[in-house]
């Protein structure tokens, strides 16, 4: 369990790279405290992040960005771990996720294309790197509800116990073996 809560405090920290860090200096045990604290009440949003980003960066950073993007291979599925535990259909949740993120490949993949489109594209046309991830920000936009809650596009996730509906909706053959 702490690997898991260190992993989740990696995943945190490189998230909330402009946020300090408290607690630097405090022992094991209180990190541990906050860092479960924050993992239970933070709701990630990869969309307010991403124009955030966009609206406040400098150009080089825009730069480095779609550098990043054009270096990277097609994006994955984030889910929370602590969320699918604490779920009261914990190995229903987990089985769903696993045929969704399935699902999701696929489209991850064409996404990731349409990306790099986008940005061979926009550097053709001379804009700039702003506009050119305001573009992908759209991209974002029209991907489907999947592909938006595996990407936590939004403030749920596939792993939020408000997702389950559409979770279900999703992976409507999935059948519960546990139940």
């Amino acid at each position: 369990m702490i690997n898991s809560i260190n992993t989740h405090t990696y995943s945190l920290q490189q998230i909330n790279k402009n946020k300090p860090i408290t607690a630097a200096t405090t022992n094991d045990s209180q990190k541990s405290n906050n860092i479960n604290s924050r993992v239970s009440t933070q709701s990630i949003n990869t969309k307010n992040d991403f124009n955030s980003f966009i609206n406040t960066a400098t150009p080089e950073e825009l730069d480095n960005k779609l550098k990043s993007i054009k270096q990277s291979k097609p994006p994955t599925a984030m889910f929370s771990l602590n969320k699918i535990m604490n779920s009261e259909n914990s190995f229903e949740v987990a089985g769903r996720i696993n045929r969704a993120t399935a699902q999701f490949e696929p489209e991850a993949k064409i996404f990731h294309q349409q990306q790099l489109e986008l940005i061979k594209q926009g550097e053709l046309e001379d804009k700039t790197s702003k506009e050119i991830l305001t573009d992908i920000s759209s991209l974002y936009d029209e991907q489907s509800d999947l592909f938006k809650l595996s990407m936590h596009w939004g403030d749920k996730g596939l792993a939020d116990s408000e997702s389950y509906p559409a979770l279900v909706k999703l992976t409507p053959t999935y059948a519960d073996y546990y139940a």
